[in-house]
């Protein structure tokens, strides 16, 4: 009986953080001739955006919830994490959480049996550089600077991203990639990627748990092995094995917009 107090009480703190939170953040809906549907978006901006008459660099949140539930999170909890990790040097930036449709569709760069629908990640990818990110560029102020953030298969999906379009953001920040589902393809375009990229200028942070699912963490020494090998000099890496960590640890984005905005002119190895 108190267990199952304590876990209502639980739920009902999230729920009341969620309500108080959501106030602050815009959804908004694009509608994508790409992809051949609407796309809700989850906006939250900088405290000071409407006085402050600067721009703000954008993190991309894949995987965004509108509430808290058993895969994670909210979106509106996760962002004012970020919000809080200004005491840290996080400068404050604008986030868009991108809702899921048809979630294996859009992370999957192949298609597996596990997911008939899945295999469309290049359209997704496509649907970012063609329509999402200009409409936030034209619709908020932006830097140019572009985060991304996914786990589990929207990690795979973040990977992608920089292996197919490595101009589109300055920072990738994976938790978890399920790199099981393509390893070969993964590591094949990761060394065409630095073959034709020599002076690739960018941040890239994979974090897992040693206890992750098969998918990640069987794969994932080999890929990094191969990144840490091939990555030019001014290609910022780093990849942290949590220790007893499972699948998407809890400090996943925390510590990936630490590395990147730790401001260190170095390569970690």
């Amino acid at each position: 009986m108190r267990r199952a107090i304590a876990i209502i009480a639980v739920l009902a703190a999230g729920l009341l953080v969620w309500f108080l939170l959501k106030p602050q953040g815009l959804r908004l809906r694009i509608q994508s001739r790409i992809l051949d549907e609407n796309r809700t978006l989850l906006v939250r901006l900088p405290r000071d955006y409407e006085t402050s008459g600067r721009p703000y660099s954008v993190l991309f949140i894949l995987d965004a919830l509108d509430r808290p539930s058993a895969y994670g999170p909210s979106f509106y909890r996760v962002a004012a994490r970020v919000e809080g990790m200004a005491r840290e040097g996080i400068p404050p930036m604008i986030l868009v959480g991108v809702v899921n449709t048809v979630r294996a569709r859009d992370m999957l760069p192949v298609k597996t049996q596990y997911e008939p629908e899945s295999g469309q990640a290049a359209k997704f990818l496509e649907f970012f550089a063609q329509e999402l990110i200009p409409h936030i560029d034209a619709k908020f102020r932006t830097t140019g600077e572009r985060l991304l953030y996914g786990r589990s298969d929207s990690g795979l999906f973040t990977l992608y991203a920089l292996l197919e379009k490595p101009d589109l953001f300055s920072a990738y920040i994976a938790s978890s990639p399920t790199v099981g589902f393509c390893p070969d393809s993964v590591e094949v375009k990761a060394e065409r990627l630095f073959e034709s990229h020599p002076s690739l200028k960018k941040n890239l942070f994979i974090i897992y748990g040693d206890d992750d699912i098969t998918w990640a963490k069987d794969f994932l020494p080999d890929v990094v092995e191969l990144i840490r090998d091939l990555s030019p000099e001014n290609f910022r890496f780093e990849a942290q094995a949590v220790p007893k960590g499972g699948h998407i640890p809890k400090s996943s984005l925390d510590q990936g917009l630490r590395f990147v905005y730790s401001g260190a002119d170095r390569r970690d190895r």
